[in-house]
């Protein structure tokens, strides 16, 4: 990024940790989502952490798009002749709003922190009270269909 796009769209490190928050608590909220899933369909052992896994990266990626439609959208509703600046910012978007990738986004130039942002995204929030959200609402659901 240059310095008048940095001036413009400034990196502001308690919205990059809000959004790691935000992106945590949807995935704390998923996981027993995803529990409640496993145990109806009566999944066991690998079969439902292999499906844990699944749904959690379905859920980032899922995130990832919706990222990439709203940015996608909002530039191109602005009313700004084209230039290097604006479209290396639509290109570089879901990066500029997570942790480490908005560093690296930033001292790239605004560009080629894609990968590191897409799985900070589809793994940033999943933690050991996620996979235990997960593990509890498997097993009560698991046991209720069961009997």
């Amino acid at each position: 990024m240059d310095e008048h796009a940095q001036a413009v769209h400034p990196i502001v490190q308690e919205s990059v940790a809000h959004n790691a928050k935000t992106l945590n608590t949807i995935h704390s909220l998923s996981s027993p989502l995803l529990g409640i899933a496993a145990g109806t369909l009566h999944l066991e052992s690998t079969w439902g952490f292999l499906f844990y896994t699944i749904g959690t990266l379905l859920v980032g990626l899922l995130l990832w798009v919706r990222l990439r439609a709203s940015e996608t959208a909002s530039s191109s509703s602005l009313a700004s002749p084209p230039s290097s600046s604006s479209t290396s910012a639509t290109t570089a978007a879901p990066q500029r709003y997570f942790g480490s990738s908005a560093s690296a986004s930033a001292a790239a130039g605004g560009k080629g922190s894609g990968p590191v942002a897409l799985k900070e995204m589809m793994l940033g929030g999943v933690g050991i009270e996620s996979v235990m959200g997960f593990v509890m609402a498997w097993t009560l659901v698991y046991n209720y269909v069961g009997t």
